[in-house]
């Protein structure tokens, strides 16, 4: 995998009075961990959530390329888990029945679009 460098909103800066390092810790993992592994997964642009859905204050709303250049740009803004809505009682998939369809949506903030603070390094 590229070296990941890690972009974090003003929101979410000052949301941690600026200490961000576990932050960009845990965002680094999650690249390795969970986006890279996915199914199906190429170089290109990519939207993925990491964080807690019942906890907004916890929740992250990641955006990058990794296409570009010889490094993956990571975007990450506040963020949250929306239901859409839920999977028929008679769904194909046992597990899935009733269960809450939960979709990524960023928080709507003029600081969620400004960043702050920016981490490079290795995943």
């Amino acid at each position: 995998m590229k070296p990941v460098r890690v972009h974090i909103s003003k929101l979410i800066h000052d949301r941690l009075n600026g200490d961000t390092d576990a932050l960009i810790a845990k965002v680094h993992r999650y690249m390795v961990e969970s986006v890279h592994k996915q199914d199906g997964y190429e170089d290109g642009p990519f939207m993925s959530m990491m964080g807690d859905p019942d906890n907004k204050e916890q929740t992250y709303f990641l955006t990058g390329d990794d296409s570009t250049s010889d490094r993956v740009e990571v975007y990450v803004r506040a963020g949250s888990f929306v239901i859409q809505g839920h999977f028929p009682d008679d769904h194909r998939i046992p597990a899935f029945r009733g269960k809450a369809i939960m979709m990524p949506e960023r928080e709507e903030h003029p600081d969620n679009d400004l960043f702050r603070e920016v981490a490079g390094g290795t995943a």
